[in-house]
């Protein structure tokens, strides 16, 4: 049997070097109390998310970073336990954003962000490892996420050429992306997809209400425009709208004050949507091996989630996100209390 059934695929990684400056202030020499350098991307929060919710050794990951960050990346993923771990080393370095932390500000957070340097055409070739790895990730049945934004030098394209070559190894592939990155791989109709409420309103061109029907029925168009299975319409604590072939979702989870006051993360939480989405489908997956007498016929091809569980898992991995400070790093006492209190809220929607 395959030792991985979900796949986690950062092509655009950071390193996020953080500095505790406490009273900053700008064109002064100062002193940082603390520097932390965080070897990060949405994949790996994804991943990591993955590996909280205990499903780390169904799980593969890759990662696509300068080559001489590659055993720093490889050693951060390999503690997890996962499946598998694929870095690959291309020619250009590693983004490096950098954050200014000032605890002794009503607004401590100042957050800069480089574009990153353009990697070669040819790392972008469908015989290239990268595409020959991420198609591997997802043979037999395996179901990929791709996530974030393309790195520099990638063909606007190249989502959709990935989501093609999952198809053709016989996988499913999930994209969360945006603008013209996620047009083109919507093109090649992919599993699932989870735009946002903004990414949602800019692949419709308009503007959307409040209303749970109303997201349904944009994420209803986005189905049927692109032949995709899943689409998850993701809008922040209003929560989210599910939509497939089985019909349509509204779910949020409910926050006591107390709860809300506790939270000290908003970093990540649709990159831990995304892995309840990967791990309700390894889960049912695992199930079905445990329990086939299928003979020749592989056990993540025999049973499916249900729909519900699949949206329950997103929104308690998102959730928990919440009250760590690392995106992906999963709270597993608010897991818990959450299952144990019911605060899921979901609603069919005809």
């Amino acid at each position: 049997m395959r030792s991985t059934l979900v796949g986690c695929v950062t092509l655009h990684a950071v390193i996020d070097e953080n500095f505790t400056v406490t009273g900053f202030e700008p064109a002064v020499t100062q002193r940082a109390s603390h520097y932390e350098a965080c070897y990060v991307g949405k994949g790996i929060s994804c991943a990591n998310a993955v590996a909280g919710l205990g499903n780390a050794a169904a799980a593969a990951v890759l990662v696509l970073c300068g080559a001489a960050d590659c055993d720093t990346y490889e050693s951060a993923l390999q503690q997890h336990g996962f499946g598998g771990v694929h870095v690959i080393g291309g020619p250009a370095a590693t983004r490096r954003h950098a954050t200014i932390i000032n605890p002794a500000s009503d607004a401590p957070v100042t957050h800069v962000q480089v574009p990153g340097i353009p990697h070669p055409a040819e790392l972008f070739a469908p015989t290239h490892q990268l595409t020959t790895t991420v198609a591997a990730m997802g043979a037999e049945g395996g179901l990929v996420a791709l996530s974030g934004s393309l790195p520099k030098g990638a063909p606007v394209g190249f989502y959709g050429d990935l989501v093609r070559a999952i198809a053709d190894a016989g996988g499913r592939a999930l994209v969360d992306t945006s603008g013209a990155a996620l047009v083109e791989a919507l093109k090649a109709s992919p599993f699932a997809v989870k735009p946002n409420r903004a990414e949602a309103e800019a692949l419709l061109g308009r503007k959307l209400g409040d209303a749970p029907h109303e997201h349904a029925a944009a994420a209803a168009e986005i189905r049927t425009t692109y032949a995709v299975e899943w689409v998850i319409l993701s809008d922040s604590a209003a929560g989210l709208v599910a939509v497939c072939g089985a019909g349509s979702w509204h779910g949020r989870l409910r926050l006591e004050e107390a709860e809300r006051s506790g939270v000290v993360n908003d970093q990540g939480c649709g990159d831990s949507l995304v892995a309840g989405f990967l791990s309700a489908f390894a889960e049912a997956a695992t199930q079905a091996s445990a329990l086939s007498d299928m003979p020749g016929t592989p056990p993540w091809a025999q049973r499916q989630p249900q729909p519900e569980e699949v949206v329950r898992q997103m929104l308690l991995s998102a959730t928990a996100n919440l009250f760590t400070s690392q995106p992906g790093e999963l709270s597993k006492v608010h897991l818990e209390r959450f299952r144990d209190r019911g605060a899921i809220e979901l609603t069919p929607l005809s």
